[in-house]
Protein backbone atom coordinates (compact mmCIF):
# COMPACT_ATOMS: atom_id res chain seq x y z
CA UNK A 1 0.00 0.00 0.00
CA UNK A 2 2.74 2.48 0.86
CA UNK A 3 4.85 3.48 -2.12
CA UNK A 4 8.62 3.08 -2.26
CA UNK A 5 9.24 6.81 -1.72
CA UNK A 6 7.23 6.83 1.51
CA UNK A 7 8.97 3.74 2.85
CA UNK A 8 12.37 5.29 2.08
CA UNK A 9 11.24 8.50 3.80
CA UNK A 10 10.24 6.61 6.95
CA UNK A 11 13.55 4.77 7.06
CA UNK A 12 15.79 7.66 6.06
CA UNK A 13 18.99 7.79 8.19
CA UNK A 14 18.22 11.37 9.28
CA UNK A 15 14.92 10.28 10.85
CA UNK A 16 15.49 9.31 14.48
CA UNK A 17 11.95 8.41 15.51
CA UNK A 18 8.65 7.90 13.71
CA UNK A 19 5.36 9.09 15.22
CA UNK A 20 1.98 7.93 13.91
CA UNK A 21 -0.95 10.26 14.64
CA UNK A 22 -3.40 7.66 15.97
CA UNK A 23 -7.04 8.65 16.54
CA UNK A 24 -8.48 5.13 16.44
CA UNK A 25 -10.27 5.77 13.14
CA UNK A 26 -9.76 3.45 10.20
CA UNK A 27 -7.29 5.75 8.42
CA UNK A 28 -4.89 6.01 11.35
CA UNK A 29 -5.28 2.30 12.21
CA UNK A 30 -4.33 1.29 8.67
CA UNK A 31 -1.43 3.74 8.76
CA UNK A 32 -0.09 2.22 12.00
CA UNK A 33 -0.42 -1.28 10.53
CA UNK A 34 1.50 -0.28 7.40
CA UNK A 35 4.21 1.64 9.26
CA UNK A 36 4.75 -1.14 11.82
CA UNK A 37 5.43 -3.53 8.96
CA UNK A 38 8.02 -1.38 7.17
CA UNK A 39 9.70 0.86 9.78
CA UNK A 40 13.21 -0.11 10.81
CA UNK A 41 13.41 2.38 13.67
CA UNK A 42 11.45 3.30 16.84
CA UNK A 43 7.73 3.99 16.28
CA UNK A 44 5.43 5.84 18.66
CA UNK A 45 1.64 6.04 18.42
CA UNK A 46 0.63 9.59 19.37
CA UNK A 47 -3.00 10.09 20.39
CA UNK A 48 -4.70 13.43 21.08
CA UNK A 49 -7.86 13.14 23.19
CA UNK A 50 -10.06 16.14 22.40
CA UNK A 51 -12.80 15.04 24.77
CA UNK A 52 -15.46 16.24 22.34
CA UNK A 53 -17.78 13.21 22.56
CA UNK A 54 -18.72 10.40 24.92
CA UNK A 55 -16.46 7.89 23.16
CA UNK A 56 -13.28 10.00 23.43
CA UNK A 57 -11.83 8.13 26.42
CA UNK A 58 -12.82 4.79 24.91
CA UNK A 59 -11.01 5.72 21.69
CA UNK A 60 -7.84 6.59 23.65
CA UNK A 61 -8.03 3.24 25.49
CA UNK A 62 -8.48 1.48 22.15
CA UNK A 63 -5.40 3.27 20.76
CA UNK A 64 -3.34 2.27 23.79
CA UNK A 65 -4.30 -1.39 23.34
CA UNK A 66 -3.59 -1.18 19.62
CA UNK A 67 -0.11 0.25 20.25
CA UNK A 68 0.51 -2.66 22.63
CA UNK A 69 -0.59 -5.10 19.93
CA UNK A 70 2.05 -3.69 17.58
CA UNK A 71 4.63 -3.40 20.40
CA UNK A 72 5.17 0.32 19.81
CA UNK A 73 5.41 3.17 22.29
CA UNK A 74 2.16 4.96 23.10
CA UNK A 75 1.64 8.59 24.13
CA UNK A 76 -1.76 10.19 24.77
CA UNK A 77 -2.26 13.90 25.44
CA UNK A 78 -5.50 15.59 26.47
CA UNK A 79 -6.39 18.72 24.47
CA UNK A 80 -7.65 21.34 26.89
CA UNK A 81 -9.48 24.63 26.51
CA UNK A 82 -11.23 23.92 23.20
CA UNK A 83 -13.99 26.43 22.47
CA UNK A 84 -17.16 24.38 22.03
CA UNK A 85 -19.44 27.30 21.18
CA UNK A 86 -18.19 28.17 17.69
CA UNK A 87 -15.42 27.28 15.26
CA UNK A 88 -14.90 23.95 17.03
CA UNK A 89 -13.40 22.26 13.96
CA UNK A 90 -10.63 24.82 13.61
CA UNK A 91 -10.11 25.04 17.38
CA UNK A 92 -9.70 21.26 17.65
CA UNK A 93 -7.36 21.14 14.67
CA UNK A 94 -5.25 23.96 16.11
CA UNK A 95 -5.06 22.27 19.52
CA UNK A 96 -4.08 18.97 17.90
CA UNK A 97 -1.24 20.47 15.89
CA UNK A 98 0.02 22.50 18.84
CA UNK A 99 0.29 19.23 20.80
CA UNK A 100 2.08 17.61 17.88
CA UNK A 101 4.63 20.44 17.80
CA UNK A 102 5.23 20.26 21.54
CA UNK A 103 5.67 16.46 21.43
CA UNK A 104 8.20 16.32 18.60
CA UNK A 105 11.94 16.94 18.49
CA UNK A 106 14.60 17.43 15.82
CA UNK A 107 14.88 14.34 13.64
CA UNK A 108 11.31 13.16 14.36
CA UNK A 109 8.86 12.31 11.59
CA UNK A 110 5.11 12.63 12.19
CA UNK A 111 2.94 10.51 9.90
CA UNK A 112 -0.70 11.52 9.38
CA UNK A 113 -3.33 9.33 7.71
CA UNK A 114 -4.82 11.82 5.25
CA UNK A 115 -5.86 10.37 1.88
CA UNK A 116 -7.06 11.65 -1.50
CA UNK A 117 -10.68 12.02 -0.35
CA UNK A 118 -9.44 14.29 2.46
CA UNK A 119 -7.48 16.24 -0.13
CA UNK A 120 -10.60 16.85 -2.21
CA UNK A 121 -12.54 17.99 0.86
CA UNK A 122 -9.71 20.32 1.87
CA UNK A 123 -9.60 21.97 -1.55
CA UNK A 124 -13.37 22.53 -1.60
CA UNK A 125 -13.28 23.86 1.97
CA UNK A 126 -10.56 26.38 1.04
CA UNK A 127 -12.45 27.44 -2.08
CA UNK A 128 -15.65 28.12 -0.16
CA UNK A 129 -13.84 29.86 2.68
CA UNK A 130 -12.12 32.13 0.15
CA UNK A 131 -8.64 33.62 -0.31
CA UNK A 132 -5.47 32.41 1.27
CA UNK A 133 -3.81 30.54 -1.57
CA UNK A 134 -2.24 31.00 -4.99
CA UNK A 135 -4.13 28.63 -7.28
CA UNK A 136 -5.85 25.47 -6.06
CA UNK A 137 -3.97 24.17 -3.08
CA UNK A 138 -4.53 21.16 -0.88
CA UNK A 139 -2.48 19.54 1.85
CA UNK A 140 1.23 19.17 1.05
CA UNK A 141 2.75 15.71 1.18
CA UNK A 142 5.45 17.06 3.48
CA UNK A 143 5.97 20.18 5.59
CA UNK A 144 7.80 21.30 8.73
CA UNK A 145 5.97 21.04 12.04
CA UNK A 146 7.83 22.76 14.84
CA UNK A 147 11.28 21.18 15.03
CA UNK A 148 10.17 18.03 13.18
CA UNK A 149 8.64 17.02 9.83
CA UNK A 150 5.05 16.09 8.99
CA UNK A 151 4.51 13.57 6.20
CA UNK A 152 1.33 12.14 4.60
CA UNK A 153 2.24 8.75 3.08
CA UNK A 154 -1.37 7.80 2.18
CA UNK A 155 -2.23 10.97 0.27
CA UNK A 156 -2.26 8.99 -2.99
CA UNK A 157 -4.74 6.41 -1.67
CA UNK A 158 -8.53 6.64 -1.71
CA UNK A 159 -10.81 6.03 1.25
CA UNK A 160 -12.18 2.99 -0.60
CA UNK A 161 -8.71 1.47 -0.90
CA UNK A 162 -8.03 2.07 2.79
CA UNK A 163 -11.32 0.43 3.84
CA UNK A 164 -10.69 -2.55 1.56
CA UNK A 165 -7.25 -3.03 3.09
CA UNK A 166 -8.62 -2.81 6.64
CA UNK A 167 -11.34 -5.39 5.96
CA UNK A 168 -8.94 -7.73 4.19
CA UNK A 169 -6.55 -7.60 7.16
CA UNK A 170 -9.37 -7.94 9.68
CA UNK A 171 -8.44 -4.66 11.40
CA UNK A 172 -10.67 -3.08 14.03
CA UNK A 173 -11.24 0.64 14.51
CA UNK A 174 -13.39 3.16 16.38
CA UNK A 175 -15.96 5.33 14.62
CA UNK A 176 -15.95 8.96 15.80
CA UNK A 177 -19.63 10.00 16.10
CA UNK A 178 -18.77 13.64 15.38
CA UNK A 179 -17.63 12.63 11.88
CA UNK A 180 -21.30 12.20 10.92
CA UNK A 181 -22.47 15.57 12.22
CA UNK A 182 -23.05 17.73 9.16
CA UNK A 183 -23.25 20.95 11.18
CA UNK A 184 -19.45 20.87 10.84
CA UNK A 185 -18.33 22.27 7.47
CA UNK A 186 -15.96 19.46 6.52
CA UNK A 187 -18.54 16.78 7.38
CA UNK A 188 -21.12 18.60 5.28
CA UNK A 189 -18.70 18.68 2.36
CA UNK A 190 -17.84 14.99 2.87
CA UNK A 191 -21.31 13.55 3.34
CA UNK A 192 -23.55 15.92 1.41
CA UNK A 193 -21.68 17.96 -1.17
CA UNK A 194 -19.05 15.57 -2.56
CA UNK A 195 -21.51 12.69 -3.24
CA UNK A 196 -23.82 15.14 -5.03
CA UNK A 197 -20.94 16.50 -7.15
CA UNK A 198 -19.63 13.03 -8.06
CA UNK A 199 -23.11 11.83 -8.97
CA UNK A 200 -23.40 14.62 -11.51
CA UNK A 201 -19.72 14.78 -12.52
CA UNK A 202 -18.14 11.32 -11.99
CA UNK A 203 -14.66 12.51 -13.00
CA UNK A 204 -14.69 15.60 -10.79
CA UNK A 205 -12.36 14.16 -8.14
CA UNK A 206 -9.71 13.20 -10.70
CA UNK A 207 -10.04 16.58 -12.44
CA UNK A 208 -9.69 18.57 -9.20
CA UNK A 209 -6.73 16.54 -7.94
CA UNK A 210 -5.04 16.94 -11.34
CA UNK A 211 -5.70 20.69 -11.15
CA UNK A 212 -4.01 20.77 -7.74
CA UNK A 213 -0.91 19.11 -9.20
CA UNK A 214 -0.84 21.52 -12.15
CA UNK A 215 -1.27 24.57 -9.91
CA UNK A 216 1.43 23.25 -7.61
CA UNK A 217 3.74 22.97 -10.61
CA UNK A 218 2.86 26.51 -11.72
CA UNK A 219 3.40 27.81 -8.21
CA UNK A 220 6.82 26.15 -8.09
CA UNK A 221 7.78 27.75 -11.40
CA UNK A 222 6.65 31.18 -10.19
CA UNK A 223 8.57 30.77 -6.96
CA UNK A 224 11.70 29.74 -8.84
CA UNK A 225 11.42 32.63 -11.32
CA UNK A 226 10.75 35.33 -8.74
CA UNK A 227 13.00 33.96 -5.99
CA UNK A 228 16.09 35.71 -7.35
CA UNK A 229 14.27 39.06 -7.63
CA UNK A 230 12.92 38.72 -4.10
CA UNK A 231 16.33 37.97 -2.60
CA UNK A 232 17.79 41.08 -4.26
CA UNK A 233 14.99 43.33 -3.05
CA UNK A 234 14.72 42.05 0.53
CA UNK A 235 16.28 44.34 3.12
CA UNK A 236 15.01 42.20 5.96
CA UNK A 237 12.77 39.14 5.89
CA UNK A 238 9.65 41.28 6.23
CA UNK A 239 10.60 44.41 4.26
CA UNK A 240 11.48 45.28 0.67
CA UNK A 241 13.42 48.11 -0.95
CA UNK A 242 10.42 50.13 -2.12
CA UNK A 243 12.43 52.46 -4.39
CA UNK A 244 13.66 49.48 -6.41
CA UNK A 245 10.24 47.80 -6.42
CA UNK A 246 8.77 50.95 -8.03
CA UNK A 247 10.94 50.33 -11.12
CA UNK A 248 9.18 47.02 -11.85
CA UNK A 249 6.07 46.40 -13.94
CA UNK A 250 2.66 45.77 -12.41
CA UNK A 251 2.50 42.01 -13.08
CA UNK A 252 6.04 41.49 -11.79
CA UNK A 253 5.22 43.35 -8.57
CA UNK A 254 2.09 41.23 -8.06
CA UNK A 255 4.10 38.04 -8.54
CA UNK A 256 6.82 39.36 -6.26
CA UNK A 257 4.32 40.01 -3.45
CA UNK A 258 2.83 36.53 -3.92
CA UNK A 259 6.25 34.90 -3.66
CA UNK A 260 7.08 37.05 -0.66
CA UNK A 261 3.90 35.94 1.11
CA UNK A 262 4.51 32.29 0.22
CA UNK A 263 8.04 32.50 1.63
CA UNK A 264 6.55 33.79 4.90
CA UNK A 265 3.78 31.16 4.82
CA UNK A 266 1.09 33.81 4.79
CA UNK A 267 -2.31 33.83 3.04
CA UNK A 268 -2.46 35.44 -0.37
CA UNK A 269 -5.04 38.17 -1.14
CA UNK A 270 -7.21 38.11 -4.22
CA UNK A 271 -6.08 39.82 -7.41
CA UNK A 272 -8.00 43.13 -6.84
CA UNK A 273 -6.17 43.65 -3.54
CA UNK A 274 -2.78 42.92 -5.15
CA UNK A 275 -3.52 45.29 -8.02
CA UNK A 276 -4.55 48.08 -5.63
CA UNK A 277 -1.38 47.53 -3.61
CA UNK A 278 0.70 47.64 -6.79
CA UNK A 279 -1.09 50.77 -8.00
CA UNK A 280 -0.29 52.57 -4.76
CA UNK A 281 3.34 51.53 -4.94
CA UNK A 282 3.78 52.73 -8.53
CA UNK A 283 1.84 55.98 -8.04
CA UNK A 284 3.73 56.96 -4.91
CA UNK A 285 0.52 57.04 -2.84
CA UNK A 286 0.80 56.05 0.79
CA UNK A 287 0.71 52.29 1.33
CA UNK A 288 -1.32 51.42 4.41
CA UNK A 289 -3.46 48.35 3.66
CA UNK A 290 -4.78 45.45 5.70
CA UNK A 291 -5.63 41.94 4.50
CA UNK A 292 -7.14 39.75 7.20
CA UNK A 293 -4.53 40.01 10.01
CA UNK A 294 -1.67 41.14 7.73
CA UNK A 295 -0.63 44.74 7.15
CA UNK A 296 1.23 46.34 4.24
CA UNK A 297 2.89 49.63 5.18
CA UNK A 298 5.65 51.85 3.91
CA UNK A 299 8.19 53.84 5.85
CA UNK A 300 11.31 55.64 4.64
CA UNK A 301 11.66 53.82 1.32
CA UNK A 302 10.74 50.39 2.66
CA UNK A 303 7.63 48.25 2.25
CA UNK A 304 6.81 46.22 5.36
CA UNK A 305 4.58 43.19 5.87
CA UNK A 306 3.45 42.98 9.48
CA UNK A 307 0.91 41.48 11.86
CA UNK A 308 -2.14 43.55 12.67
CA UNK A 309 -2.00 44.61 16.32
CA UNK A 310 -5.00 45.10 18.62
CA UNK A 311 -6.12 48.67 19.24
CA UNK A 312 -5.18 50.67 22.30
CA UNK A 313 -7.04 53.21 24.39
CA UNK A 314 -5.01 56.39 24.69
CA UNK A 315 -6.35 57.07 28.17
CA UNK A 316 -5.07 53.71 29.45
CA UNK A 317 -2.13 53.78 31.85
CA UNK A 318 -0.15 51.06 33.59
CA UNK A 319 1.90 50.97 36.76
CA UNK A 320 5.52 50.17 35.95
CA UNK A 321 6.77 46.76 37.09
CA UNK A 322 9.17 44.05 35.85
CA UNK A 323 6.90 43.16 32.91
CA UNK A 324 3.85 45.14 31.82
CA UNK A 325 1.47 43.63 29.28
CA UNK A 326 -0.10 46.03 26.82
CA UNK A 327 -2.21 45.31 23.71
CA UNK A 328 0.00 43.55 21.16
CA UNK A 329 3.03 42.95 23.37
CA UNK A 330 4.71 43.73 26.65
CA UNK A 331 7.25 46.09 28.23
CA UNK A 332 10.31 44.55 29.87
CA UNK A 333 12.23 46.29 32.65
CA UNK A 334 15.94 45.43 32.93
CA UNK A 335 18.32 46.77 35.57
CA UNK A 336 21.48 48.48 34.28
CA UNK A 337 24.41 50.19 35.97
CA UNK A 338 25.28 53.85 35.51
CA UNK A 339 22.67 54.53 32.84
CA UNK A 340 18.98 54.26 32.09
CA UNK A 341 16.15 55.73 34.15
CA UNK A 342 16.71 56.39 37.84
CA UNK A 343 15.21 53.77 40.14
CA UNK A 344 12.16 55.31 41.78
CA UNK A 345 8.69 54.20 42.86
CA UNK A 346 5.48 55.39 41.28
CA UNK A 347 6.34 55.47 37.57
CA UNK A 348 3.38 55.15 35.19
CA UNK A 349 3.24 54.10 31.53
CA UNK A 350 0.94 56.12 29.29
CA UNK A 351 0.29 56.46 25.58
CA UNK A 352 0.71 59.51 23.42
CA UNK A 353 -2.25 61.90 23.45
CA UNK A 354 -0.73 64.77 21.45
CA UNK A 355 1.26 67.91 22.16
CA UNK A 356 3.84 66.26 24.47
CA UNK A 357 7.30 67.79 24.74
CA UNK A 358 10.45 66.11 25.96
CA UNK A 359 13.58 67.60 27.51
CA UNK A 360 16.84 65.99 26.47
CA UNK A 361 19.59 68.69 26.24
CA UNK A 362 16.85 71.02 25.04
CA UNK A 363 13.07 70.84 24.86
CA UNK A 364 11.60 69.28 21.70
CA UNK A 365 8.24 68.06 20.47
CA UNK A 366 7.64 64.33 20.85
CA UNK A 367 6.77 64.10 17.15
CA UNK A 368 10.23 65.44 16.26
CA UNK A 369 11.86 62.98 18.66
CA UNK A 370 10.00 60.12 16.97
CA UNK A 371 11.39 61.22 13.61
CA UNK A 372 14.94 61.40 14.97
CA UNK A 373 14.62 57.90 16.44
CA UNK A 374 13.11 56.47 13.22
CA UNK A 375 9.99 55.20 14.96
CA UNK A 376 7.58 53.94 12.25
CA UNK A 377 4.57 56.24 12.03
CA UNK A 378 2.00 53.51 12.81
CA UNK A 379 3.78 52.60 16.07
CA UNK A 380 4.11 56.09 17.54
CA UNK A 381 0.75 55.98 19.28
CA UNK A 382 1.59 52.75 21.13
CA UNK A 383 5.18 53.40 22.24
CA UNK A 384 4.87 53.83 26.05
CA UNK A 385 5.73 57.16 27.64
CA UNK A 386 7.06 57.00 31.21
CA UNK A 387 5.69 59.51 33.70
CA UNK A 388 6.57 60.39 37.25
CA UNK A 389 3.52 62.27 38.40
CA UNK A 390 2.96 64.91 35.71
CA UNK A 391 6.56 64.79 34.46
CA UNK A 392 7.27 63.02 31.15
CA UNK A 393 10.61 61.39 32.06
CA UNK A 394 11.40 58.69 29.49
CA UNK A 395 10.40 57.03 26.24
CA UNK A 396 10.49 53.23 26.11
CA UNK A 397 12.82 51.48 23.71
CA UNK A 398 11.49 49.32 20.87
CA UNK A 399 14.10 46.66 20.19
CA UNK A 400 12.26 45.04 17.26
CA UNK A 401 12.75 48.30 15.35
CA UNK A 402 16.14 49.30 16.80
CA UNK A 403 14.62 52.23 18.70
CA UNK A 404 16.60 52.99 21.89
CA UNK A 405 15.13 54.13 25.19
CA UNK A 406 15.49 57.88 25.77
CA UNK A 407 15.62 59.43 29.26
CA UNK A 408 14.90 63.08 30.02
CA UNK A 409 17.45 65.40 31.58
CA UNK A 410 17.84 65.03 35.35
CA UNK A 411 16.22 61.58 35.28
CA UNK A 412 19.18 59.51 34.09
CA UNK A 413 20.95 57.19 36.51
CA UNK A 414 24.42 58.59 37.20
CA UNK A 415 27.70 56.76 37.18
CA UNK A 416 27.69 54.08 39.88
CA UNK A 417 23.90 54.27 40.33
CA UNK A 418 21.45 51.53 39.42
CA UNK A 419 19.03 52.43 36.67
CA UNK A 420 16.73 50.45 34.45
CA UNK A 421 16.06 50.11 30.76
CA UNK A 422 12.56 49.71 29.31
CA UNK A 423 11.95 47.80 26.10
CA UNK A 424 8.64 47.36 24.29
CA UNK A 425 8.44 43.91 22.66
CA UNK A 426 5.72 43.79 19.99
CA UNK A 427 4.34 40.79 18.14
CA UNK A 428 4.17 42.67 14.85
CA UNK A 429 7.11 41.49 12.74
CA UNK A 430 7.87 38.35 10.71
CA UNK A 431 11.57 38.20 11.54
Amino acid sequence: MLDKISIEKINHPKIKKVFVALSGGVDSVVLLDLVSACARKPVCALNVNHGLHEKSDMASSFCKALAGHYSVEYVSVDAEGINRSSGIEEAARKARYEIFEESLAFGDLLLVGHHSDDQLETVLFKLFRGGGEFGLSGMPMERPIGRATLYRPMLGLTKKEILEYAKKKGLKWVEDPTNLDTKFDRNYIRHQLVPMILKRFPNAETSILTKIENDSYGRSNLLETAKGDLEELLIERDCLDLDRVKKLKTEIICNLVIVWLVSLRLPIPRKPFLLELTKRILSGRKVDMVFKWITFREYKGRLYIGKKLPGILRQEQFALRDRVYIPGGFVNQNLVRGKGLKVKDGYQLKFRSGGETFRSRHRKDLSKLFQELNVPSWLRSRLPLVYSGKDFVALSGLSGWNVPMVVADDWRAEKGETGFYLDLVLEDRFL
